[in-house]
């Protein structure tokens, strides 16, 4: 059985600013599912990474933390947190600690969303 997984970062490359944490197990699998046309259709982090991908660009992976499994929701929540705290405009549509695969309407058609 599995002991850890991985707390994640989806960060804009024209800025180094820090828009999206997620978790997988195996975060490079997960990073080329974000980078999947038909993932996420109308979705902000759909859009930001159709923006940065007309601009031949993609969104850096940062890992984080490698945590116990059973502690994941906590630290995904953790770093959610820290990270809006700290000003950064993420586009995670809950407050972490779900695994949720849905989007809800106000995460709908936002754009990219890039810091001037």
């Amino acid at each position: 059985m599995r002991e850890t997984t991985f707390i994640y970062a989806l960060k804009d490359p024209r800025t180094n600013i820090i828009r999206y944490v997620g978790k997988a197990n195996d975060p490079y699998v997960r990073y080329r599912h974000h980078l999947i046309k038909c993932r996420d259709k109308n979705t902000h982090k759909r859009n930001w990474i159709n923006n940065l991908r007309n601009q031949n660009l993609k969104p850096i992976l940062e890992i984080l933390e490698e945590v116990p499994i059973d502690k994941w929701k906590e630290y995904e929540k953790m770093y959610i947190k820290k990270y809006s705290d700290e000003g950064c405009d993420l586009m995670n549509y809950t407050d972490g600690g779900d695994g949720a695969t849905f989007a809800n309407s106000t995460s709908f058609k936002k754009g990219d969303g890039a810091k001037k």
